[in-house]
């Protein structure tokens, strides 16, 4: 989960950053984008398809 919140740009303290098709949207917190994650249908397909990615190279590390 970690390496996935990084490709999205998420940081744990303060305001959130989330990049989304260039535009840079900002929530309070991570509760907050997954509750709003619903309206952004491309993250959830990014999410997805960067899942298998991230543990595959968790593994060759």
């Amino acid at each position: 989960m970690i390496s996935l919140g990084c490709r999205f740009g998420f940081s744990v303290r303060g305001k959130n950053p989330v990049k989304i098709e260039g535009k840079m949207l900002y929530f309070s917190s991570i509760r907050t984008f997954r509750s709003q994650r619903q309206a952004f249908e491309g993250v959830e397909v990014r999410k997805k398809e960067l899942i298998p990615k991230a543990s595959h190279e968790e593994q060759t590390l």
